[in-house]
């Protein structure tokens, strides 16, 4: 554990996790999720004050470590200068995401991540894009965690998961094991990559149309089918070709062969 202690940052999102025992318990999860990629390296999206940097240097696998927060970088840095498998960056995660190319989220790659409030689920989003192969194990805000498992309330963010990875709710965590102490619960969730096809294009094209049809969830199929241009001409015949009545709404027993109709 390191000697220096970080001031955390509402404007960074930063709720350091400092109940021992939830952070035993993440480590054993994470160290299982680890043990399915032997050969893949790890990167960490905020490190904070460096004690989940602390477990993973352990495990003796490369690990970029990604702050944006000045002051944390120097604390973080200090603490591993000799540790040759850990390398800590100074940049923004969500940049770094979407470089095209030299990311450090490319190659073979587990994300491992306390992750800031501020950019969770639009991280997660964004790496189905970019890089819908790459494993996670993440905290997350706990209502956001619980998007991909509900049966009745379809999301935007709980379906486009749900496209690229098996995903496992781990467990919830208080308020009060975090330092400072967050409004609302949080809770750990793994996602194991789902073999996919589509191309990058694809995938762009897959979450803008995800997000038309999404736009106004009460709804049907066929009115929010206007969002993406389509006169009505090319409704009915969309409605048809897939034998879809006039009054179907997309849920999750349809969105996947839906998607894959309008690509």
């Amino acid at each position: 554990m390191n000697s220096k202690t970080v001031t955390p940052k509402r404007k960074f999102g930063q709720n350091f996790l400092v109940n021992t025992d939830v952070k035993k318990k993440a480590f054993a999860e994470i160290d299982k999720l680890l043990a399915l990629y032997p050969d893949f390296d790890i990167v960490e999206v905020g490190p904070g004050q460096g004690d989940l940097t602390q477990h993973l240097a352990k495990t003796g696998r490369l690990v970029d470590a990604i702050e944006i927060d000045p002051e944390a970088f120097e604390v973080v840095r200090g603490e591993f200068d000799n540790h040759k498998n850990i390398q800590i960056h100074l940049t923004d995660a969500m940049e770094e995401l979407n470089k095209t190319q030299d990311s450090l989220f490319s190659g073979d790659k587990i994300l491992i991540s306390n992750l800031p409030y501020n950019i969770g689920s639009r991280l997660l989003v964004d790496l189905a894009v970019m890089h819908p192969n790459m494993p996670f194990a993440v905290i997350l805000q706990n209502e956001v965690a619980r998007k991909p498992l509900l049966q009745t309330d379809f999301t935007l963010f709980g379906a486009w998961i749900r496209l690229f990875w098996e995903f496992s709710y781990l467990f919830r965590i208080s308020p009060g094991s975090f330092y400072p102490s967050p409004n609302v619960f949080s809770a750990m969730v793994i996602g194991r990559p789902i073999k996919s096809d589509y191309s990058q294009a694809e995938r762009i094209k897959l979450l803008q149309t995800l997000k038309s049809l999404v736009a106004h969830p009460s709804k049907t199929l066929a009115n929010n089918l206007k969002n993406l241009d389509m006169n009505r001409e090319a409704i009915d015949k969309f409605m048809n070709d897939n034998k879809l009545d006039i009054n179907t709404r997309l849920g999750w027993g349809n969105y996947k062969n839906i998607l894959d109709s309008l690509i």
